[in-house]
């Protein structure tokens, strides 16, 4: 990434102060994607994570049907990708595509590896960072799931 990069407007680094951003940044490399192409796909090795700088993705599963997929979640500026298999390097659990032109940041596992031994500090703050949002999609799903009950029981 350039010094002059888009992180300093970016919702996922916001919290970071600048210093660390620049640490974090230089492990990260931008990419863009077309509309329908997929980022990550469902049963995949998770060797990367990735931060979407801007478009909008849509988080897609098979159904039992395999020529079928549901979208079960649409993500947007700030919102990760495949954070959770970077970390416990566990498959993808869903494909993500490109709603439509996307760019994002992609932090490959050697760069974080890398960046765990040379600055453990700053992976501390990214590795917050990511479960500040975990933690708000884990809400989110929670609230979905209460307000279903409340109707259907």
């Amino acid at each position: 990434m350039t010094e002059n990069s888009a992180t300093n407007e970016n919702k996922f680094f916001a919290s970071m102060n600048s210093n660390v951003r620049e640490i974090i940044e230089k492990e990260f490399e931008k990419k863009s994607y077309k509309a329908g192409e997929k980022i990550v796909e469902e049963g995949s090795r998770g060797d990367s994570m990735f931060v979407i700088l801007s478009g909008r993705c849509e988080v897609v599963r098979a159904t039992r049907k395999e020529e079928k997929e549901d979208i079960i979640a649409t993500l947007e500026e700030g919102q990760l990708i495949g954070e959770a298999s970077l970390i416990d390097n566990s498959p993808r659990n869903a494909t993500v595509r490109a709603a439509n032109s996307v760019e994002v940041l992609r932090l490959r596992r050697e760069d974080l590896d890398r960046l765990k031994r040379s600055n453990p500090e700053a992976v501390l703050v990214l590795y917050e960072t990511i479960i500040i949002q975990l933690a708000s999609r884990f809400r989110s799903v929670t609230n979905k799931k209460d307000a279903l009950s409340f109707w259907f029981s």
